[in-house]
């Protein structure tokens, strides 16, 4: 695997995480182990804390950087919202519509944060 393979690999994990909603441990799962080794010879084995700390930062960086990209110099409104989901965590995102397009800015948990 060459390092841009393995990149590309590891990048194409955290989306299939996230849009499967899988939870950050399934990388270790050993019929996931099984499958690479079967199928996908060679295949980085990812950690959670790889996926969460250094993945994640850099899908989420580019990703930014994408949408700062598509928006610059364009009529926008920003917006937010707020919601509780099931395990009772707190979550304002942040939005910015442009070319009537909304691309998330931020999500940010104020689970601990204390509400007046």
């Amino acid at each position: 695997w060459s390092a841009s393979c393995k990149k590309v690999f590891e990048k194409c994990i955290l989306r299939l995480t996230a849009s499967a909603g899988f939870p950050l441990s399934w990388t270790k799962n050993p019929k996931w182990r099984l499958f690479c080794d079967k199928f996908v010879s060679g295949a980085p084995t990812i950690s959670r804390k790889v996926l969460t700390k250094r993945i994640l930062t850099e899908v989420v960086e580019e990703f930014r950087a994408e949408v700062w990209e598509k928006v610059s110099k364009k009529e926008a409104t920003i917006q937010s919202d707020g919601w509780t989901r099931v395990n009772n965590h707190h979550l304002v995102a942040f939005m910015i519509t442009a070319n009537r397009k909304v691309h998330t800015v931020e999500v940010h948990n104020t689970t601990k944060e204390r509400s007046d």
